[in-house]
């Protein structure tokens, strides 16, 4: 394998784009995200407050509960992402 080893620990991107991928799905409240991510809340906190800044995902206000949307700049991150993985796949 070119001297590359298998991590077993998640990187950053690993992250972000494992919130996106649960953002892109359904209209989760933070505590779903929180346990489907498998992060803590100061950890979700931080991850959520970056994507939002960065514009990939939005909050809005769903049935009276502060939920989370995919805005069209996080569908075309997912998709770039996983382009990049197809090609070193």
């Amino acid at each position: 394998m070119n001297g590359f080893t298998v991590k077993n620990r998640r990187n950053n991107v690993d992250i972000m784009m494992a919130i996106l991928r649960i953002v892109l799905t359904e209209r989760p409240r933070k505590t779903h995200i929180m346990y489907k991510a498998n992060l803590n809340f100061a950890q979700l906190k931080k991850y959520l407050s970056y994507l939002t800044k960065k514009g990939l995902i939005e909050e809005v206000n769903f049935e009276g509960n502060k939920t989370y949307r995919l805005t069209a700049k996080g569908r075309e991150m997912l998709k770039i992402y996983s382009q990049i993985l197809e090609m070193l796949d």
